[in-house]
């Protein structure tokens, strides 16, 4: 019965897909980011699923945990990462977008 509500209130189906419901669907497709591991090579076992920011079209989320996160609706958008690596790639994607030159971005990747 939940799983249907969800679906009829348009936040589980489509493109209308919340940040939550989003990384609902990875989950269902891929299973657990723990079956994984870390995507980035560095041998971890993965713990989370990040957003790889692939989506032409992504999502902003609302949600107060993660407001103004980027998300795709679409599984296929997604990694399996380690919680470092997740973290170091969303501050890898913050600064690339706000403009932050690539060469200090990998300064500070290496650094850390």
């Amino acid at each position: 019965m939940f799983g249907k509500l969800r679906e009829q209130s348009g936040n589980w189906r489509g493109d209308a897909a919340t940040y939550t419901a989003a990384h609902a669907r990875v989950r269902a497709e891929h299973g657990p980011a723990s079956d994984w591991h870390c995507a980035c090579g560095c041998g971890r076992q993965a713990e989370e699923w990040a957003y790889l920011g692939t989506d032409p079209e992504p999502k902003v989320s609302t949600h107060a945990d993660s407001e103004g996160s980027l998300y795709s609706p679409d599984p296929e958008h997604y990694a399996p990462l380690a919680k470092p690596c997740h973290r170091s790639f969303d501050v890898w994607q913050a600064q690339r977008r706000t403009g932050v030159p690539i060469a200090l971005v990998i300064a500070e990747a290496l650094a850390a």
